[in-house]
């Protein structure tokens, strides 16, 4: 019986564990780099935000280039055009690296307007078994949002991907930034 209790304490006690969140890397103020053609390239910056507009259906998904501040806030702005169905189409992209199963990653964020949005993490280019995507409110009023990833084996992927999807929001101006970090 006492050993049932210690067992069941023991259990509960490391379900209040909290994750041990790192701080992000510094990323330079400024402009966002577009993301490269993963197909193509040999390697991506890790853990650095940068950009994905589909310019090539002939829209293009942003007002201007998303940035970067010093304190470490992305602004995106979205222009009016539209893609209901792809919301990939625009992006807000951070590549990791893929030797972990579970990945942890915590933001602030808040937006012009209330508005769904997608958070994707997976392989790029994209494999459909290491692929996961949750949905994410914003609205006017700025907040913590907690994200948990796997566990999977990610190592088959090429690149691992973390990404925000919001090309179905016209006109949504997002304002986003990493606050932690945990893999294991």
């Amino acid at each position: 019986m006492v050993f049932l209790a210690v067992v069941t304490t023991l259990l509960l006690l490391s379900a209040c564990v909290s994750i041990p969140f790192e701080n992000p890397p510094v990323q330079q103020a400024g402009e966002l780099q577009h993301v490269p053609n993963t197909e193509e390239a040999t390697e991506v910056p890790l853990r650095q935000w940068m950009y994905y507009n589909a310019t090539w259906d002939g829209n293009n998904y942003f007002a201007s280039t998303p940035s970067i501040d010093a304190n470490g806030y992305v602004t995106a702005t979205r222009s009016n055009a539209s893609d209901n169905n792809n919301p990939w189409k625009a992006q807000l992209i951070r590549f990791y690296p893929k030797n972990y199963q579970n990945y942890y990653i915590k933001l602030s964020i808040k937006a012009n307007k209330s508005a769904t949005i997608t958070a994707y993490f997976g392989a790029d280019p994209y494999i459909p078994e290491l692929a996961s995507a949750t949905s994410v409110e914003v609205s006017t009023t700025e907040r913590e949002v907690s994200l948990e990833f796997g566990p999977k084996d990610y190592t088959g992927a090429k690149f691992l991907k973390f990404s925000l999807e919001f090309a179905h929001v016209p006109g949504l101006q997002l304002q986003v930034k990493v606050i932690g970090e945990a893999f294991k």
